[in-house]
């Protein structure tokens, strides 16, 4: 028999299996970065962006694009993060125009 979503019993059970499995998986890790880090998933993801760029430095609009944040979110984030570890993140108030983040 086939269900509301086009998906036959057994793809709808599988289907739920997996989104409540990465639901899981996602608690799960973000838990983990806390706990052991003291990362928030939003660090992690602004920082991972950070790690790929060449020589760890990125301006904050190509920071924002690649994280889809808005301006406001991106720059309270950097804000926040350089309050908690001094010295660490160069923004445009410690640095040149051009340079947003190291």
């Amino acid at each position: 028999m086939t269900g509301s979503a086009g998906l036959t019993d057994d793809e709808l059970t599988a289907w739920r299996s997996f989104v409540d499995m990465r639901h899981l998986l996602e608690r799960h890790l973000v838990g983990h970065l806390q706990r052991e880090f003291g990362l928030s998933e939003s660090d992690f993801e602004f920082l991972i962006n950070l790690s790929e760029a060449t020589a760890g430095r990125m301006r904050s609009h190509e920071l924002g694009e690649m994280t889809q944040w808005e301006k406001s979110r991106l720059s309270h984030h950097l804000s926040r993060m350089e309050r908690s570890s001094p010295g660490t993140w160069c923004t445009t108030s410690s640095c040149d125009s051009s340079t947003s983040l190291v």
